[in-house]
């Protein structure tokens, strides 16, 4: 299923924060999870309705509220 699909990909790319939120890094690693989706038989309509939206946007809320959950457990 995608959701699981997605859930696993995004754990391995926003784990790390490595685009700082350069709009231009987001950009290209949902270029690659575009990619990985269509090897995998996964439609793009189907990634992008499972983001809510753009893949891109997705990948920097996600690396957000990962950012954001690591900084509230050093309190």
């Amino acid at each position: 299923m995608i959701n699981d699909w997605l859930a696993d990909k995004i754990q391995e790319s926003v784990a790390l924060p490595l685009f700082e939120n350069c709009s231009a890094g987001f950009e290209q690693e949902a270029d690659m999870l575009r990619d990985q989706a269509l090897a995998e038989e996964y439609s793009i309509q189907n990634l992008r309705a499972t983001c809510g939206g753009e893949i891109d946007v997705y990948l920097k809320e996600r690396q957000n509220a990962g950012i954001k959950q690591e900084s509230e457990k050093d309190l």
